[in-house]
């Protein structure tokens, strides 16, 4: 294997501030998680009320930030032959159950 297939391969290092911004993302998005996880506890331990259990939808924002920019900031590393197999074979085998599917709801009308 020669020196230029390496270094081809190996991914380069993101710039300084486009780390920070990574970190800086996972801590806000912790920090908002475990907010939105313990405030809805407390506030029910102080007033007793069930209604306040409504704050758990506080949830749904950072679970949803927490899919999203995840992905964003750290993308899948790039497809090589074996994981672009893996997708054709996945893609042809929905599109094999979703013919076949049709075809079924087509036989029964």
């Amino acid at each position: 294997m020669s020196t230029s297939s390496l270094q081809q391969n190996t991914p380069t290092e993101p710039p300084l501030h486009q780390r920070r911004l990574r970190w800086f993302v996972v801590v806000i998005l912790t920090a908002w998680t475990l907010l939105s996880l313990t405030v809805p506890v407390v506030v029910f331990w102080i007033t007793r009320n069930p209604a306040n259990l409504y704050l758990f939808s506080l949830l749904a924002p950072p679970a949803f930030l927490w899919h999203r920019l995840c992905g964003f900031l750290f993308p899948p590393p790039p497809l090589d032959e074996r994981r672009y197999q893996l997708k054709l074979a996945r893609t042809q085998t929905m599109a094999a159950l979703l013919s076949r599917k049709q075809n079924r709801k087509g036989t029964h009308n």
